[in-house]
């Protein structure tokens, strides 16, 4: 393949406002190719490079441990991408205790969440538009804009940027609903194909997912997750998803004009920019999975004075998975008594290890208390580059 295959086309067309007659004009709307043929990277070292730092992020073993914090953070900062920003705390106390936080955009992000953690568990079954679905039912979930179709492709032509009454003069114009079934059915087809790289398999399914455009809202998040399904799907990666959406977060400018180029008939400057993003990702894994067990062994010192056999040394070696406790949980998951919970959880916040705190009031009535691994959240809310700089000041 060269790096100029066609990977379809800009048609113009009428457009006729049903609000406003002077919203009328002309749109170009992008048409598409089916996916066919061969497709390549064109720097060939930098995929070599990034297939072995999969590997290198497969085979560490303090990655088992954390992988599903990395896996959780991808989702987190998907949805970051696309507007909804808050704290790795609050995201994990709606996640967590969700009787006591009524937040609908949190409620959305542990729905990304979710798809992450079921994209890497059922990465052994033919992807189907039911999964699809599913995905888009999660990372919508809650949402109240009647105009968006949840679960189901969308039925209407949307469009991406300019102004909200009109695609005339848009930034890009996806095909239009009548097309969204076949091209999204051939997508499919694609994904479970076995013959193409895994790496560039994903990043061309990402890319034309992206193009197609197939729903009202949503589109990022799902987009990505479907990436990671490919990865996980053709072995690429295991034990957790390299976070890419940090990365983007941080510098959204040379994955838009990635698939950019994939639309300008460039799909291989797309698969460069996507081999560099995992590259990054890779890199981002391996480092904070080396914090995340320094953080571990700073937490295991601060406890070393209590005895072996007390709960407190087993509620440590859960706040990875749950970051977010109190007596009453803590009582049932280890079968003690209320009071001895709240002790541990007492001793533990004496040490720092945990902080007791209110939730943020989401309900009528007082705001529930809860002990925070704090330290967690503050290490996923930083930026890669930050954790970088700081990886390099003590080396």
């Amino acid at each position: 393949m060269t790096g100029t295959q066609p990977t379809g086309r800009y048609d113009t067309r009428p457009w006729a406002s049903t609000i406003d007659r002077h919203l009328d004009g002309e749109i170009r709307v992008f048409i598409p190719a089916i996916l066919r043929g061969a497709f390549n990277a064109g720097d060939l070292e930098a995929l070599n490079n990034v297939e072995q730092r999969l590997a290198d992020v497969n085979a560490n073993p303090a990655l088992t441990r954390v992988g599903p914090i990395l896996t959780r953070s991808e989702g987190i900062a998907s949805s970051r991408i696309e507007g909804l920003a808050m704290s790795t705390r609050r995201i994990y106390e709606a996640k967590q205790r969700p009787q006591d936080v009524a937040d609908r955009f949190a409620t959305q992000i542990v729905g990304n969440m979710d798809v992450m953690t079921e994209v890497l568990s059922r990465s052994d079954e033919p992807l189907s538009p039911n999964d699809l679905h599913r995905w888009h039912r999660a990372v919508m979930r809650s949402e109240s804009q009647p105009a968006i179709a949840v679960g189901s492709y969308r039925e209407v032509q949307s469009w991406i940027g300019g102004r909200a009454d009109t695609p005339v003069g848009a930034d890009f114009v996806p095909p239009p609903p009548e097309l969204i079934e076949t091209l999204m059915d051939d997508l499919i087809r694609f994904s479970n194909e076995r013959t193409l790289s895994p790496i560039i398999q994903a990043a061309i399914v990402h890319a034309q997912f992206e193009t197609i455009h197939p729903y009202g809202d949503g589109n990022g998040r799902v987009g990505r997750a479907l990436l990671y399904r490919i990865l996980a799907s053709r072995g690429a990666i295991r034990n957790t998803a390299p976070p890419i959406s940090p990365i983007i977060v941080k510098d959204r400018q040379p994955y838009i004009a990635g698939l950019t180029a994939y639309r300008n008939s460039q799909p291989s400057v797309w698969v460069d920019t996507f081999v560099q993003l995992l590259d990054s990702a890779c890199g981002y894994s391996l480092l904070i999975a080396a914090r995340l067990a320094d953080l571990n062994e700073s937490w295991a010192e601060r406890v070393s004075d209590i005895r072996r056999s007390a709960v407190d040394h087993q509620i440590v070696a859960c706040l990875f998975e749950q970051p977010v406790l109190d007596a009453k949980h803590v009582a049932e998951k280890f079968d003690i008594s209320t009071v001895a919970a709240r002790d541990a959880l007492e001793r533990l916040d004496k040490r720092g290890v945990l902080a007791e705190r209110p939730l943020r009031k989401g309900r009528r009535g007082r705001p529930a208390r809860v002990f925070e691994a704090t330290e967690l959240f503050d290490l996923l809310d930083e930026d890669p580059q930050t954790l970088a700089a700081q990886q390099r000041q003590t080396e």
